[in-house]
């Protein structure tokens, strides 16, 4: 079976941490805490070349991401002789994180990345995050919002202020949906962790923790989700016992009628769905706020359109505003941008577990309203789904061992 080096579980923890790590400074102030850790990774994949480790299944896993570093290392150096942007530590300091990030995390989760380690960690971290979103409820309804986030450490003062919303350990609601809704994909629907959620105390936390968040797209995927696990048991499951599917399909009935009649009852609830939803003043609302950003992008010129503004620049065109990673990409890279994601998504919808599947196709969603494209998200999402089998290299035999 072989054995979880100490390098694996420091490597698979940073991967669920790095989402919340990236709001802190490290040790070495101009770097954020994931980009110190990548920089602390990179010495590791040298040391460890040649080495009896972990591959994974697919030698052409990687390809895709590698495909879409280039293409971005390829646009930049582009954009910045096609607008004549000089070539400064400024103009090329995004780059040179993104690629430290994606090297360090992708080549090293190609041999060190252990997915049941991970899930552990990812279980861990989200717990005590609903138990600490339960303590800022309580303080909350008391007229005292706490937030349990290190002011001091963080690269934005802004999230450090409580409001009437819970994020624990995470610096955003829709931060902590995103990791819990990765967490219910694999519970729900992963081969060796798949779970029946009405009976599994965790899964029931956590999935009330989305509740408690009062994030809107929590909402959206947690109903998504569990569409998604009760059309599988129903008929994707062979092992499933007719009396299961059938206590599946009534149980399932039973709370969406709960859900129905409750839901509208419950102001802050509704508040989470309206902010979702609800149209009004640009970036007045989760949904509207950033879909809403696409007239930033109509009205660049066809060149800026077909290459982007480049990569570091994409603030001269949204200003202060925030745009979803659809735009973000279309702003920053251009149109081709678009076909280097969707081999990755394509890749992973075709070649990955029914869990992968359906954690691609909420990925996929999320771009036009959040920004999972960021290199950090990206990279957890790549982990956890080009990464999700782990085998020991023994001469020329491999032994899944996750």
């Amino acid at each position: 079976m072989g054995r979880i080096s100490l390098l694996d579980k420091i490597f698979s923890a940073s991967v669920v941490l790095i989402p919340i790590l990236q709001y802190y400074y490290s040790p070495i102030p101009p770097l954020n805490m994931s980009t110190f850790l990548a920089v602390v990774f990179v010495p590791c994949f040298f040391l460890t070349l040649g080495r009896k480790t972990y591959a994974k299944r697919g030698d052409w896993a990687l390809l895709t991401p590698s495909l879409y570093v280039l293409f971005i290392v390829f646009n930049t150096f582009y954009t910045i002789r096609l607008y004549g942007y000089s070539f400064s530590l400024g103009n090329l300091e995004g780059l040179v994180r993104l690629l430290v990030i994606f090297f360090a995390y992708l080549f090293l989760g190609y041999k060190h990345f252990h997915f049941k380690t991970a899930f552990k960690v990812l279980e861990i971290v989200l717990l005590i995050s609903v138990v600490l979103m339960i303590i800022q409820a309580f303080f909350s309804v008391m007229g005292h919002p706490i937030s349990f986030h290190i002011a001091g450490l963080l690269t934005d003062s802004g999230y450090a202020q409580a409001g009437d919303r819970f994020d624990g350990l995470y610096m955003e609601p829709a931060h902590f949906a995103h990791a819990a809704i990765m967490y219910l994909c694999i519970k729900l629907l992963k081969p060796g962790f798949m779970t029946n959620p009405f009976s599994d105390v965790k899964t029931i936390i956590i999935a009330l923790g989305v509740i408690l968040s009062g994030s809107g797209q929590g909402y959206t995927f947690l109903v998504i989700v569990a569409t998604i696990w009760f059309l599988y048991s129903i008929f994707g499951n062979r092992a499933l016992s007719l009396n299961k599917k059938i206590l599946y399909i009534f149980s399932t009935v039973a709370v969406c009628l709960v859900l129905y009649y409750v839901i509208p009852e419950i102001d802050y609830a509704q508040r989470a769905i309206s902010r979702f939803t609800d149209t009004g003043e640009f970036g007045g609302s989760a949904l509207v706020g950033r879909t809403g950003t696409d007239y930033m992008f109509l009205d660049m010129s066809e060149t800026q359109q077909m290459f982007g503004v480049g990569l570091g620049h994409q603030s001269d065109i949204t200003g202060q505003y925030f745009t979803n990673s659809l735009y973000s990409h279309l702003i920053t890279y251009g149109y081709p941008s678009l076909f280097f994601l969707a081999l990755i998504f394509l890749y992973n919808f075709i070649k990955r577990s029914a869990y992968s599947k359906a954690f691609t196709v909420i990925f996929i969603i999320e771009l036009f309203f959040a920004d999972t494209a960021a290199p950090s998200m990206m990279c957890q999402y790549l982990l956890f789904t080009l990464f999700e089998y782990n085998y020991i290299k023994d001469s020329n035999k491999k032994v899944q061992v996750a």
